[in-house]
């Protein structure tokens, strides 16, 4: 898993991540760990029609398995936040 750029603002102190910006980032880590995979399923599909497959995939996700992702994407969030001190 990617590190995640912690936001700044223009002072260059840290910003806090809102929901949305966890939620964009936990459906990237989905993104990228389904990417290969959907491209071993379905060889001569394009890059677009991987993205909509992949897009499709996410909204079928339970709660609990987005949960999952969004942990995930916590512990980035952290990581990326020890990483920069």
């Amino acid at each position: 898993v990617r590190a995640a750029i912690q936001p700044r603002t223009a002072d260059g102190d840290q910003m806090e991540w809102s929901s949305s910006k966890l939620s964009h980032l936990a459906y990237k880590i989905f993104e990228r760990n389904s990417t290969s995979r959907l491209k071993l399923i379905h060889p001569k599909a394009t890059q677009a029609d991987i993205v909509k497959i992949c897009k499709r995939d996410w909204t079928n996700l339970t709660e609990q398995q987005r949960k999952a992702y969004q942990f995930l994407a916590e512990r980035d969030r952290e990581k990326t936040r020890v990483q920069q001190i």
